[in-house]
């Protein structure tokens, strides 16, 4: 017997669970929304910072240490991060945008179970608070500003959060909170000050769901209990690294960079430019994003207080907490730059959390519809690049990207784009690396001066050096153990003598220095200067 083709489609179709469809389908919708508003930051390249956290994170792949044979002052997080992208998805320099993409879409959905409520999630919350969170992280924070270690730092401070809120066993959600909160510490030292008070709010719930018939000494009891467990989970990632390091012969070398932590974080912006920073990102750059998360979350509050839901409220005020504590975080470190923002708008999402959810419980469509609006409308505004003041998001994405992308502008023309401050020149870097590939044989070594480091991962080139970034070398600001590291650094370089090297057209000097160890100049491009060994 032969089947119609009519016959078998309304087979298939009559298996299909609509009940199912109706549940899902506003937050599939969400998701794809922040997912396709994110799509054209795949083709960012690398600006210094994310080439070094790259760099560390490729050679660690190959048995080179962090901090002992290439040094830089951010924990360890965020070079396993770039270890595990390259694992995955390639030594590609969009391997870590990839990774952002689908942190984000992840953090919407922890972001929702982390929202304390007293009645089921209501279809369309997921969806909504991805695509508001996709919407303001990509289009305030540029190539330069995203793919950094604030994104995964307020990741795992939220994760331990919702692991408090959701877990049965107080005790249980108690050690996990402590374990993931530490590892947000490892991607950024000053997550700490957001961590602490996971502990408290621990210790509240070990009070909170003793036995009903307890007495307050039981109460008391577990209150401490969950406290210590915390405590004690904080302590297994820091000692996880501790032993790394020790089995690797590399304590010292986590001891240098504590001491040059705390020597860098004695320097800061004035006054002045920290109080133009300030206003430039918050006001200029994120003030239509800023008002409509905190008119959420202030809707959240009010309905919270008008039905007198009390431990709906108490959430919604711990948010605001840790959007404070953000905020306190990034004061802490006295630098200001933009992308140290990224963790402050990231609890800001996780506070207007609490508005949607009250507008979803009422209408998920119109939830789902305010979201995609708030999305629409920062798009649309979309301030001006911090480090290319002739482009915005939106001008990228519906120009710059899609010429790209169609074959009508060239790859030359593209990079062109991606400009940084101190003259951050990431197309001349693109040239100089092709002189290099065109010359390169197996196993030869680059390195480059200063804080340039895209040339490493466009050519697949390591460099000798233990100081793969110069700036601590360089900066009179940033001098600690300078002597000594200046030493070593000469040592590494001039006797393994690197076939490539790349200095700068105004360092004469410099030059001057390298041409006298047997190097002559092959190329030049903006400020770069090509210098090859003479054999």
């Amino acid at each position: 017997m032969i089947t119609r083709p009519y016959d078998v489609i309304r087979a298939w179709l009559g298996k299909i669970d609509l009940r199912a469809i109706d549940r899902i389908w506003l937050d599939v919708l969400g998701v794809l929304v922040g997912a396709a508003y994110a799509i054209p930051t795949l083709a960012y390249p690398f600006g210094r910072d994310q080439a070094i956290f790259y760099y560390i994170g490729r050679e660690w792949l190959h048995g080179t240490l962090p901090y002992r044979d290439a040094f830089d002052l951010k924990p360890p997080g965020v070079y396993a991060l770039h270890s595990l992208t390259v694992l995955m998805f390639g030594a590609h320099q969009w391997s870590i945008r990839i990774a952002d993409i689908l942190c984000v879409l992840a953090l919407g959905k922890v972001i929702s179970l982390a929202v304390r409520r007293d009645a089921d999630r209501t279809r369309g919350e997921v969806g909504a608070t991805v695509a508001l969170l996709s919407g303001v992280y990509f289009t305030s924070f540029d190539f330069w500003d995203s793919g950094q270690a604030e994104l995964w730092e307020a990741f795992f401070v939220i994760a331990g959060l919702a692991a408090l809120e959701r877990i049965r066993s107080p005790l249980r959600a108690a050690s996990i909170a402590g374990v993931v909160g530490c590892i947000a510490v490892l991607f950024k030292f000053t997550a700490g000050m957001i961590v602490v008070p996971l502990g408290f709010l621990a210790m509240a719930r070990g009070w909170r769901d003793a036995s009903p018939q307890g007495t307050t000494g039981r109460r008391v009891l577990q209150s401490l209990a969950a406290g210590g467990l915390f405590a004690l989970g904080t302590l297994v990632p820091v000692a996880v690294v501790i032993a790394y390091f020790a089995a690797h012969r590399a304590s010292n070398s986590l001891w240098e960079l504590i001491g040059y932590v705390r020597h860098y974080a004695q320097t800061g912006a004035s006054p002045a430019d920290a109080r133009d920073r300030v206003e430039l990102f918050w006001l200029t750059r994120s003030g239509l994003w800023v008002a409509a998360f905190l008119g959420l979350w202030l809707a959240g509050l009010l309905r919270s207080a008008s039905r007198r839901r009390w431990y709906v409220l108490s959430g919604a005020a711990f948010a605001a907490l840790l959007v404070a504590l953000a905020f306190g975080s990034v004061v802490a470190q006295k630098k200001y730059f933009s992308y140290h923002w990224g963790v402050v708008v990231t609890f800001l999402v996780l506070a207007a959390a609490y508005g949607l959810a009250e507008v979803a419980r009422w209408s998920p469509g119109v939830a789902t519809l305010q979201a995609l609006s708030i999305v629409l409308g920062g798009f649309l505004t979309a301030p001006p690049w911090y480090n290319n003041p002739a482009l915005t998001y939106r001008t990228y994405a519906l120009r710059t990207f899609r010429d790209y992308r169609a074959g009508r502008l060239p790859r030359e023309q593209f990079v062109k784009v991606f400009q940084g401050v101190s003259n951050y020149d990431y197309a001349a870097q693109e040239y100089i690396s092709g002189l290099i590939l065109q010359r390169a044989r197996p196993g030869d070594l680059l390195h480059v001066r200063g804080f340039e480091l895209a040339m490493y991962a466009i050519t697949g080139m390591r460099t000798p050096c233990r100081f793969v970034s110069e700036l601590p070398l360089d900066e009179p600001w940033l001098f600690f153990h300078r002597d000594q590291w200046l030493a070593q650094q000469n040592q590494a370089l001039w006797s393994n003598r690197p076939r490539f090297i790349v200095t700068f057209v105004d360092r004469p000097w410099d030059i001057s220095l390298i041409a006298s160890h047997g190097y002559h100049e092959i190329g030049r491009r903006g400020l770069f200067l090509l210098m090859l060994r003479n054999d």
